[in-house]
């Protein structure tokens, strides 16, 4: 009897264990299954018809597991839970404070670089030159390109603006889901294009917070369909390049007041939110979140155009070890030559304003595809990319630099400091890096397990990668930079020791010869704990 008894107390144990206090219907539990199984599309139809028929209680689970979905966290990233059951986490008091590019690195040597303030109002920040009035030059082009969309926008039908007392900004854009879809759920040809002026406007507003809202989700009348189309929306901002952390799914409408002014909601609604910045954590990521955003994605240097690139590094689980966002020159080959860096190494969410010219006022670059990439890094290794492309167009019989060096001339007694090249000797300077061995753009980082001389399993799997890449180049030598902290004990053995831990790694392993292993090190006045491996 006290057998039976053990045995019946320690089953309903481990089911309270596993399924949590709540008693989830089968559904629920299938679709979570399903999910942790990795067959999304499967789990989303479950959670949909959950969010339409289930309990209250469901409803809130469903919508954060397709948040998840949409927004591509894995089931790894909660694997350690006991429950099924979802506690959201209060990131605001958690959130790192947004760092702006210029406190986070001292080698920015972007364009020009605008951020935007809690209020959503854009703060022109160049690097190249502090004047006024060149800041007044990239917040009228910034206010430019935003009038242009809404000017676009209102000759649609497709989207409904309800814009703010000043008629600035829109406060709630309305999608009418009969015109942006077809049966099958896919978008409407004739609207396809035209939807990169939604996304576009959404860059254009800066540090503005979105809630995507399904039609009947607000009056309580929302369909499984309504559901899917606001979920495609969704995902449709997410491959544009738009951070989760910045437009985010809200399939219940909790919480949320509608303005008196509002009077369609036939439709999937945006709610915009100028008070609250985008989150730079997001607790739920398993690696480091990368993001980029163009807007326009093509642009007319003789006409004066430019875009603004948006790029977010978002914080998962681990803390960013650091980050760099590249401004490469694509040949015809596919070939990529960088010309330009940003480096941090904290989160951030930032813009630049890019109109084909050096440090926004100087020299023109060339015509062609220019290539914005983003590689973020977290401290245990795990890295995440994110690359968009820009096409810079222009009339290639027009000199535009012989103007450029017109104009500089009454700003000459600016101190600029680049290594960007410039334009003039762009074409030269490419032409002659392809005389250059391919070997020395090969560049990885080493990680290690926190406070021990380990290399993580990431970085072990990215070392395979590069002696593939080092095979390619049998006379090239393996530079190896170790880095250390300052504040640690002996920084420059450290360092030094951790560079060698690598190359025994890699003669042990790979029978690299020791003697084409060249070691260094390097002493950071920040958290710097890693080893660069580039080939020479």
């Amino acid at each position: 009897m006290n057998k039976k008894f053990i045995l019946f107390f320690m089953c309903l144990l481990t089911t309270t264990i596993f399924f949590g206090e709540e008693n989830y219907s089968r559904q629920m539990k299938q679709a979570i299954t399903l999910y942790q199984e990795g067959k999304n599309t499967d789990a989303m139809d479950r959670f949909m018809d959950i969010l339409v028929q289930g309990t209250p209680e469901e409803k809130a689970l469903a919508n954060e597991y397709i948040s998840k979905i949409t927004t591509g966290i894995s089931p790894e990233s909660n694997k350690n839970a006991n429950s099924v059951s979802v506690k959201t986490v209060d990131s605001s008091a958690n959130t790192p404070q947004i760092v702006q590019p210029a406190a986070t690195t001292k080698s920015v040597t972007n364009d020009s670089v605008t951020l935007n303030n809690e209020k959503g109002v854009s703060n022109s920040v160049s690097y190249a030159n502090s004047d006024d009035m060149l800041a007044d030059k990239v917040s009228a082009k910034l206010k430019e390109i935003k009038s242009n969309i809404l000017l676009s926008l209102y000759k649609e039908n497709f989207a409904k603006l309800y814009m703010d007392d000043n008629n600035e900004k829109p406060l709630y854009i309305l999608l009418k889901n009969d015109v942006i879809f077809n049966t099958d759920l896919t978008f409407n040809t004739k609207i396809i294009n035209k939807m990169k002026l939604i996304s576009g406007l959404l860059v254009s507003l800066g540090n503005v917070s979105v809630t995507v809202v399904p039609n009947g989700a607000v009056v309580g009348n929302m369909k499984i369909l309504d559901v899917r189309k606001a979920s495609v929306l969704h995902s449709y901002f997410m491959s544009s390049g738009l951070s989760p952390t910045k437009v985010k799914l809200d399939m219940l409408a909790s919480n949320i007041s509608i303005s008196k002014k509002i009077d369609d909601l036939d439709g999937t609604l945006l709610i915009l939110n100028y008070d609250k910045q985008p989150d730079t954590f997001s607790p739920d990521l398993s690696s480091p979140g990368a993001y980029v955003s163009i807007y326009p994605d093509n642009i007319n240097i003789s006409k004066d155009e430019a875009a603004i690139i948006e790029f977010s590094v978002i914080m998962g689980k681990n803390p960013i070890g650091s980050w760099k966002l590249l401004v490469n020159k694509l040949d015809r080959n596919g070939q990529s030559f960088s010309i330009q860096k940003i480096e941090g190494t904290e989160p951030t969410s930032s813009q630049i304003l890019f109109n084909g010219r050096e440090k926004f006022i100087g020299n023109y670059y060339d015509v062609g595809t220019y290539e914005f990439y983003l590689e973020v890094s977290d401290t245990k290794g795990n890295t995440s990319f994110a690359k968009k492309t820009i096409y810079i167009g222009g009339n290639k019989n027009t000199d535009l630099n012989k103007k450029t060096d017109s104009d500089n001339s009454s700003n000459s007694s600016a101190k600029i400091s680049s290594k960007t090249l410039s334009s003039k000797n762009t074409a030269k300077n490419v032409k002659a890096s392809k005389k250059l061995p391919l070997a020395s753009k090969v560049f990885y980082k080493v990680y290690f397990d926190s406070e021990t001389f380990k290399i993580t399993e990431n970085s072990k799997i990215r070392l395979k990668q590069f002696i593939s890449d080092y095979k390619k180049y049998p006379r090239s030598k393996i530079v190896l930079v170790g880095y250390s902290s300052s504040n640690e004990s002996k920084p420059k053995t450290t360092a030094l020791k951790r560079a060698n831990v690598v190359k025994n790694f890699l003669v042990k392993n790979y029978k690299i010869n020791k003697n084409n292993i060249l070691v260094y090190s390097k002493v950071a006045d920040f958290n710097k704990t890693i080893v660069e491996v580039r080939l020479k």
